[in-house]
């Protein structure tokens, strides 16, 4: 295969599988430690989830019509 097909593929393997990519994801114990201590910082993560989401989702469907 050649660079261009190897792309396509672990593009098309991102989009298929975003589980397995998260779960992949070498994260340091002390972040998670961090984030267990501070409900607040589980909170702010999730708010600012959410509007990336409803961003992407409105930006979307503005642009489809």
């Amino acid at each position: 295969m050649n660079k261009f097909q190897k792309v396509i593929m672990k593009i098309g393997s991102i989009l298929l599988n975003p589980i397995k990519l998260i779960s992949g994801l070498n994260i340091p114990e002390k972040f998670l430690g961090f984030v267990n201590k501070h409900v607040w910082f589980k909170v702010l993560f999730s708010l600012v989830v959410t509007v990336i989401v409803i961003l992407v989702w409105y930006l979307t469907k503005e642009n489809g019509n």
